[in-house]
C-alpha cells in the first residue's frame, strides 16, 4: 500500500489546482507588462532580477498587480510541492529546497562572488560614497565577535529546523485539517515574505555588498562611519568581510528559501491549533534573529599622502585640502595653535 491511499485529497488534485493557479499567476503578469509599458522580457529580467542590474526596471515589482501575481506564483509552488511531497516525502524535500536555494547558491559561489570580485565597482555610483546597512551582517558598528557568534547561531538553529522537518517524516494527510494547515502556512509564509518585502531586500542586498567590497577591494586609505557616530569604526579586514557576505547570504538567501519549503510542510503535521501558532512563530523567529535597525553607512577615502580628504556632503564627495583645514584654526581675534603638518 503506498503512503498516500490514506490520504484525504489524492495528489493529483494538487497537481490540477497547481496548473490553475500558474495560469492566474500569468495572467496577472501580462496586465502587469501592459501596466509598466515594457516588453515581456524586460518584465521577467526584473521582476527576477536576471541578468545585468543596467537591464532592470526598478519599478516593476512593487505595484499591486505586481504583488498580487507574484503571491499567486507562489501559491502555485507550494501546491506543487504537497503534490510532490504526497508522493515522496524526503527525495521531493530534497529537490524542492536544493531547486529554491539554488539562486542563493549561484549567488554565494558563482554570478554575486564574480560580480564583486572581478567587476568590482559600485553599483550606483551616484549613490557613493554612502550605503545603508539593513541586518546585522552589513552593520560594522557591529562588533565583528558578536555577529560571527550571531551568525552561528542562526544557523545552527536552521539546520536544526529542517533536519526536524525531515526526521518526523510525511505529514499524514488522512485529515482536512492537515490541508487547511499547509495552504495556511503557504499563504503566511507569503504574506510574511512580500509584507517585508524581503526578495526586494536582498536586490538591496546585492547593491551594498558590491559596494562594500569595492572599498575593500580598492586597496585605498579610508575609514568607515555610521551615521550619528563621530568616531571612524575600525577597518574591514577582507576575511571578515568575507565571512560577513557568506552568513548573510547562507542565511537571508539559502535558509530562507529552503524554509519557505520547509514551513508549510512541518505545520501541516501539527495536531492543535495552537501548535500551528507556536511553530508559525517559532519559525518566523529564526528568520528575524539577524533583523537590525538600518544604518547609513558612509566611506571617507583618504589620499596615501594625506595631503587631500574626500569628505560626503550632500552626496557628493568634496576634496579638502590641508590648507582648508589650517585656515580653520586662524582668523582674525583668535590665538588658537596652528597645528604642524604632523599633527594635521
Amino acid at each position: 500500500m503506498t503512503d498516500f491511499e490514506d490520504d484525504v485529497l489524492p495528489p493529483y488534485y494538487a497537481f490540477i489546482w497547481t496548473i490553475a493557479v500558474i495560469v492566474l499567476s500569468l495572467l496577472l503578469m501580462l496586465i502587469s507588462v501592459k501596466e509598466h509599458g515594457v516588453t515581456t522580457e524586460v518584465y521577467f529580467r526584473s521582476m527576477f532580477r536576471t541578468g545585468e542590474p543596467s537591464a532592470f526596471v526598478d519599478e516593476v515589482g512593487h505595484s499591486s498587480m505586481d504583488i498580487l501575481s507574484t503571491s499567486v506564483l507562489g501559491t502555485s509552488l507550494g501546491l506543487l510541492i504537497l503534490g510532490f511531497v504526497q508522493y515522496e516525502f524526503k527525495l521531493c524535500m530534497g529537490i524542492f529546497m536544493a531547486l529554491t536555494s539554488s539562486l542563493g547558491f549561484r549567488l554565494l559561489f558563482t554570478h554575486k562572488w564574480s560580480f564583486i570580485y572581478k567587476n568590482p565597482k559600485p553599483a550606483h555610483p551616484g549613490k557613493e560614497p554612502f550605503t545603508t546597512a539593513t541586518n546585522r551582517f552589513q552593520d560594522l558598528s557591529q562588533p565583528f565577535a558578536r555577529v560571527l557568534l550571531a551568525g552561528i547561531g542562526q544557523v545552527i538553529l536552521l539546520i536544526l529546523y529542517i533536519w526536524s522537518v525531515f526526521d518526523s517524516g510525511r505529514p499524514a494527510f488522512d485529515q482536512l485539517r492537515n490541508y487547511v494547515f499547509y495552504i495556511v502556512g503557504v499563504f503566511l509564509v507569503m504574506t510574511y515574505v512580500i509584507g517585508n518585502d524581503l526578495y526586494n531586500n536582498r536586490r538591496k542586498d546585492r547593491d551594498f555588498w558590491t559596494w562594500f567590497f569595492y572599498h575593500v577591494q580598492s586597496k585605498t586609505h579610508g575609514q568607515w562611519m555610521a551615521e550619528g557616530e563621530e568616531e571612524p569604526m575600525a577597518q574591514v579586514k577582507p576575511l571578515e568581510a568575507d565571512i560577513r557576505y557568506f552568513l548573510d547570504t547562507l542565511i537571508n538567501s539559502i535558509g530562507l528559501a529552503c524554509l519557505q519549503v520547509a514551513i508549510p510542510v512541518q505545520l501541516a503535521g501539527n495536531s492543535t491549533p495552537l501548535d500551528f501558532v507556536l511553530n508559525t512563530l517559532a519559525a518566523f523567529f529564526i528568520i528575524e534573529l539577524d533583523d537590525a535597525d538600518d544604518v547609513i553607512l558612509s566611506y571617507h577615502e583618504l589620499e596615501p599622502n594625506n595631503k587631500e580628504i574626500d569628505v560626503p556632503l550632500g552626496g557628493k564627495q568634496i576634496p579638502i585640502s590641508r590648507e582648508d583645514i589650517r585656515e580653520s584654526f586662524t582668523g582674525e581675534g583668535d590665538d588658537t595653535e596652528i597645528p604642524s603638518d604632523d599633527k594635521v
